[in-house]
């Protein structure tokens, strides 16, 4: 009955609506006044943004309901229907807003007993662990909390600044707050005409706002967008400087002009210009790891590397995931010699970034200087498999591997130096150095002679041909690349030592105490240079000057044996026999298995009238070595005894 009743009702609403609507057509329809018929658009159009609002997609209803706005600003039912609309958004943004600082709260909290675990963890440390990578993680946690901090701060005065807005300008500003989203993800992307698109948009809303200025920020990330572009043309930066000066005037308390302005002058090479616009950034935005990551470029750049290294460490205090921030910084502490502390920052570096090649490439360097060849040599390795391309890291792996004698190791590394930089000078007299180490002298001999050809100044080069030559046989050869040398470099000190030897071994001594001389005015104290004057001065009998070079030597390397020796024959031919004995008593305490020095030394003991002693020195020399090859000479004195 109820259903029934219900249709009955309808159908006479219908008839009435018929007989209204037949009534209005005699009435209007004839010469009078006429209904135009409703815009089915329009109609589809408001029920859309009906449906939009239902789904809470507040920002696509907007948009659709400013269309007929513009179209009809007296459309009082899209009036009504977009008040309805910005009251649910803002009710939603409110809602969202409460939900984020009550999020933001909880993960500063949750932050915090991180820390505070991770100090107990730190301090109850036993020893050995990884010091580096814990005080690291409490840098990445303290910092996350901070910026949390600084958010929550932030969507709190925000909100506080939408709530004094009347609707009309709340929805002006939300429709340029959008834009501006929309433009820096563009820039993000990037799409770089796009974003200046948008941009321009805000711009043409010139609103301020009382807290900043939107066009301020429009023009300042127009800049940035024509920067990032092409930072090298000349016309792209023309153009940011243009957009970033307009976006300071407009507001001289934003930050974000001032850093790309920085950049700017940076890439145009104004380093003074750089760096007092990238210092306004900071004072205006004094957490802002970006900021002082470019200013800490810019100043090392200008050789400020103290002021470098401040900004470095800012940086990656408010960023400790900024590979690049802590590499940058043990480059710096590198230029303030403080190789520890540029060691820690590549360590760091290389934690934040397991791949980054250069970092490991600057640990291996450390580790080789420090004499750790084993720890450089597995930095190097990483370097090499991170950038296997790099010419800088094959060599350095070559060389640690070099240092620890694994020769045929380093050639491999050293010939794929070559390969990759086959015009270096440095990778071909590398490749001579190995290969002489490993008695190829014949190729030894090719490598340097290229390395010769791409550096004929180098006096070091002249030296290795040298001493491939004397490897193969070349006396003149070696003394001709040698005397070279010393053309090239008067105070290169090792080409005069191997003259001087050269010179003494042909009995020229004149020559080799030229130059011995020439190398002990330039280095007084050197070992070889005095070992080997004591040579020639002993080979010309002037005993007194030998055994005072060969003292300075020995006083240097107190447990070089032959040097020892030929102090004893010094000695000797001095007739200081007491000297001589005691010089060769002190030398086979040193080397029990020195058996020519028992020999002498028992003949000096017969000079010197102790032949008891002279019995019992021999006597041990034939014991201990059987097959000594003067046994017969031994056996004579003995008999005669």
């Amino acid at each position: 009955m109820y259903m029934d009743r219900k249709k009955i009702i309808i159908g006479a609403a219908a008839l009435v609506l018929i007989v209204l609507g037949a009534a209005a057509f005699f009435i209007f329809g004839r010469g009078g006044i006429t209904e135009a018929p409703e815009d089915p658009v329009r109609r589809n159009t408001l029920i859309l943004a009906g449906d939009y609002l239902t789904s809470g997609e507040y920002q696509r209803a907007l948009d659709l309901l400013d269309r007929l706005l513009i179209a009809d600003a007296s459309d009082t039912e899209a009036k009504e229907l977009k008040e309805k609309v910005l009251a649910a958004k803002r009710a939603a943004e409110d809602s969202s807003r409460e939900q984020d600082v009550a999020s933001l709260q909880a993960q500063k909290e949750a932050l915090e007993k991180s820390l505070a675990d991770l100090g107990k963890s730190i301090r109850s440390r036993p020893a050995g662990d990884d010091s580096v990578a814990k005080a690291l993680e409490a840098q990445k946690l303290q910092a996350e909390k901070d910026r949390l901090e600084r958010e929550a701060q932030a969507r709190r005065a925000e909100a506080e600044r939408l709530a004094r807005l009347s609707a009309e300008a709340r929805a002006r500003d939300e429709r340029i707050k959008a834009l501006l989203k929309q433009g820096d993800e563009a820039l993000a992307v990037p799409n770089f005409q796009q974003a200046r698109n948008l941009y321009r948009e805000v711009l043409k809303l010139d609103r301020e706002t009382d807290q900043a200025s939107y066009s301020a920020r429009a023009l300042a990330r127009t800049a940035e967008a024509y920067f990032q572009e092409n930072p090298e043309s000349p016309e792209n930066r023309r153009q940011a400087l243009q957009y970033a000066n307009e976006a300071v005037q407009k507001d001289p308390k934003l930050w974000e002009p001032h850093l790309t302005l920085g950049k700017v002058y940076a890439a145009a090479r104004n380093n003074d210009a750089a760096i007092k616009s990238l210092t306004e950034a900071a004072r205006l935005n004094p957490q802002h790891a970006d900021i002082f990551f470019e200013l800490g470029k810019a100043q090392f750049r200008a050789g400020l590397f103290r002021e470098a290294r401040q900004s470095f460490e800012s940086c990656v205090r408010f960023d400790p995931g900024n590979a690049f921030a802590f590499f940058n910084l043990g480059a710096t502490f590198l230029r303030l010699n403080d190789r520890d502390k540029a060691y820690d920052a590549f360590v760091k570096a290389s934690r934040v970034k397991p791949d980054y090649a250069r970092a490991h490439f600057e640990i291996g360097e450390h580790l080789r200087a420090k004499g750790d060849l084993p720890g450089a040599v597995a930095a190097y390795v990483l370097s090499v498999r991170y950038e296997p391309d790099n010419p800088r890291h094959a060599r350095g792996l070559a060389t640690a591997l070099y240092r620890q004698e694994k020769y045929a190791e380093a050639e491999t590394w050293f010939a794929k130096a070559v390969e990759l930089e086959p015009g270096a000078d440095i990778n071909n007299y590398n490749m001579a150095l190995v290969k002489m180490s490993r008695d190829k002298n014949p190729e030894a001999l090719t490598f340097i002679t290229r390395a010769i050809q791409q550096r004929p100044e180098s006096a070091e080069y002249a030296f290795t041909l040298g001493q491939i030559s004397e490897k193969m046989g070349s006396r003149d050869g070696a003394i001709a690349a040698h005397t070279k040398a010393v053309v090239l470099d008067r105070n290169y000190v090792k080409p005069r030592i191997e003259l001087g030897r050269l010179y003494d071994e042909a009995g020229q001594f004149d020559k080799g105490l030229e130059h011995l001389l020439a190398a002990y005015r330039i280095e007084p104290n050197s070992v070889e240079v005095n070992n080997n004057l004591g040579s020639v001065y002993l080979h010309k009998e002037l005993f007194a000057d030998s055994i005072n070079h060969y003292r300075k030597a020995i006083s240097r390397q107190p447990n070089a044996t032959l040097m020892r020796y030929n102090l004893s024959l010094a000695h000797t031919g001095a007739k200081q026999y007491p000297e001589a004995r005691d010089t060769l008593v002190q030398l086979v305490k040193i080397d029990p298995s020195f058996w020519d020095a028992y020999y002498n030394l028992g003949n000096i003991m017969i000079t010197l009238g102790d032949k008891a002693g002279a019995k019992v020195i021999l006597t041990e020399l034939l014991q201990k070595n059987p097959r000594y090859e003067k046994r017969s000479e031994v056996e004579s004195v003995l008999a005669g005894m």
